[in-house]
């Protein structure tokens, strides 16, 4: 019998739970998401689709597996960091158990927004390291990474609120790499947005200073950021200084992109393809 593609969705890792929880989550709307998608070709094919079982699990120890209406689409989940095998062992792993269920190709969607040395040079070397112990036993298949997807740009912009006294100021990790930043600078030139960094200049702080001075009414802070975290709740608390600081202006906070059933829709189209 003849299966699709299995999906695998790559995150950075954190020893933080909350964004290995979220990660989890959204692999179950993406699974959601192709079991939709895959149902609807198949009867359009056919008058009848027979039942098949879709699959969801984490990485976590003592995988969790998550049964949902019938379907045909596997989607798991990995880690570049925090995780007791490097990625390219969790990669195997996983593969050696698709193979004994049919699967020969394994679409790896890698869930970073920025084009830093996680996913120029650790993702695919990894997934190398793992091509080259399995073979030409199943196929590995790198898709573009999240942030570059233009869907996604689209759905940032819906947050922001266009008005001649709002600013609005993009906040993203930062690269160091030449060009790292490209997707962000676009993002905000979209969103009409001033842009902050946390790991590299400009920060925050000062590039509301700056805004400042053009006497909004209410700046809108928008962390470039997949799930709440370490870094969310850094940025958080940042916002609330400068609200004290800045006692005029209206500081709104938006959430990281988290796990929506609009996100799951752009990756699992992107695994599609």
């Amino acid at each position: 019998m003849s299966f699709p593609s299995a999906y695998l969705l790559v995150a950075h890792g954190s020893r933080d739970p909350r964004p290995q929880i979220a990660l989890e989550r959204l692999a179950y709307l993406v699974a959601d998401q192709l079991r939709d998608s895959v149902v609807f070709r198949g009867a359009c094919r056919q008058s009848s689709v027979l039942p098949a079982r879709v699959e969801y699990r984490g990485n976590a120890s003592g995988r969790i597996a998550l049964l949902s209406p019938p379907s045909t689409s596997i989607v798991r989940t990995a880690i570049l960091e925090c995780h007791p095998l490097p990625l390219h062992g969790q990669i195997i792993e996983m593969a050696e158990d698709l193979l004994a269920q049919g699967y020969k190709i394994l679409k790896i969607l890698p869930l970073f927004l920025l084009p830093g040395v996680h996913v120029q040079e650790d993702l695919p070397r990894e997934v190398a390291l793992a091509q080259r112990e399995l073979g030409n036993r199943m196929n590995l298949e790198i898709a573009p990474y999240l942030g570059s997807l233009a869907p996604l740009l689209e759905l940032i912009r819906q947050q922001y609120e266009f008005s001649e006294t709002t600013a609005r100021i993009l906040v993203a990790h930062g690269s160091r790499r030449p060009g790292g930043n490209s997707s962000v600078q676009a993002l905000a030139r979209i969103c009409e947005a001033e842009v902050a960094y946390s790991a590299i200049a400009p920060h925050l702080a000062s590039v509301v200073e700056q805004v400042s001075l053009r006497k909004p009414t209410t700046i809108q802070v928008i962390p470039y950021l997949l799930f709440t975290g370490g870094l969310s709740d850094a940025i958080a608390a940042e916002v609330k200084t400068l609200q004290k600081q800045y006692p005029t202006i209206q500081f709104c906070l938006a959430h990281p992109l988290g796990t929506n059933p609009a996100l799951a829709s752009i990756i699992a189209a992107q695994g599609e393809l």
